[in-house]
């Protein structure tokens, strides 16, 4: 199978760096061309190339990473304040440290558990991600907004659960009724 068809478009893989813990993929973005993201002018004068390393999804429960070689741009725009600008990807986000694809799978595996257990389970299936960045990515994720309550019920409790000590130890609870 072609490496290039498991990559995301307008990435060209270069070569490939197998090992028994990790696997590494040069790859180079393939449009000739930038946007200026101050103007959203079109450039194709090259200033100079850099590299990214982005996380992408595990293969065989192995890490990916990928090593992008991409090109920075003159904006071309004479008015722009931007003189010089990097080309990004639709498959990347500027500052991201992992491919959208990736990020939106860690998304839906830190929506549905509890970040401690989720990071050890990544480990194991090549995303080697902290309980904190699994906390950052749920916490970006938009959560629908409620209607309002039209009754809301408060009460404190001391408990005498293994948690909870009398008199040490207080909860909150609140009730919530959505309709008259």
């Amino acid at each position: 199978m072609d490496l290039s068809q498991l990559l995301p478009d307008h990435i060209l893989p270069i070569r490939q760096q197998v090992s028994p813990t990790s696997i590494q993929i040069d790859v180079l973005a393939t449009p000739s061309t930038g946007i200026c993201s101050a103007c959203q002018t079109s450039s194709s004068k090259v200033h100079s190339f850099y590299k990214r390393r982005l996380a992408d999804l595990s293969i065989s429960g192995k890490p990916v990473t990928l090593q992008l070689h991409l090109r920075k741009f003159f904006c071309t725009n004479s008015a722009c304040s931007r003189k010089v600008f990097a080309q990004m990807l639709p498959a990347m986000k500027p500052y991201a440290r992992r491919l959208n694809r990736a990020e939106q799978q860690l998304r839906k595996i830190a929506l549905q558990t509890v970040a401690r257990p989720t990071a050890r389970l990544c480990q194991f299936t090549g995303h080697p991600v902290s309980q904190s960045t699994l906390l950052r990515i749920s916490h970006k994720t938009a959560v629908p907004i409620a209607p309002t309550p039209v009754r809301l019920g408060v009460d404190d409790f001391a408990a005498s659960a293994h948690r909870f000590r009398r008199g040490r130890r207080y909860g909150t609870i609140l009730t919530v009724r959505r309709f008259g």
